[in-house]
Order: C-alpha cells, then sequence, then structure tokens
C-alpha cells in the first residue's frame, strides 16, 4: 500500500502562503499606522479625523482576516499532518 502522507512540495507550499500573506498584512498594516499617524498631526485642520478613522478601521479588519486565514490553513494542515516540515 501506499501511505497517504502530503507531498514535501505542499507543505512548503502552505508555508509559503503563510509567509507572503504575513507580509502583505504587515504592509497593510504599515499603511493605516501611517495614515493614523498623518490625521494625528494633522488635528489642527477640519477632517483630521478621516484618515484616523480609516487607519483604525483597516488595521482592525486586515487584522481579522490574517488571523482568520491563517486560523484556516493551520487547521487544514492539521487535517492533512502537514504541520511539521
Amino acid at each position: 500500500m501506499i501511505p497517504s502522507e502530503t507531498p514535501p512540495f505542499k507543505k512548503i507550499l502552505l508555508w509559503s502562503l503563510i509567509i507572503v500573506c504575513g507580509m502583505a498584512s504587515a504592509y497593510l498594516m504599515f499603511i493605516s499606522v501611517v495614515s493614523i499617524w498623518i490625521g494625528i498631526g494633522n488635528a489642527h485642520q477640519g477632517g483630521y479625523w478621516v484618515p484616523i478613522a480609516v487607519g483604525i478601521t483597516l488595521f482592525f479588519s486586515i487584522s481579522w482576516v490574517f488571523l482568520r486565514l491563517i486560523s484556516r490553513i493551520t487547521r487544514r494542515m492539521e487535517q492533512e499532518k502537514t504541520v511539521n516540515i
């Protein structure tokens, strides 16, 4: 019988997906922090709250999507027993 073990390429691909998603999330979170920083720096102008609100919304939405995606990927890896490379 052939063992039903996941090929090593799939393990590498899944871990690469996690790394790429983490890098994209970090980039978007950096953009949101810069937006908040610009809003706070321009507090003397009208409408300063818009970049702050957008930055906070983007930060929390990206965090939520990233955590959901990572939990699904790791759950799938645990089901297929591919957690350890």
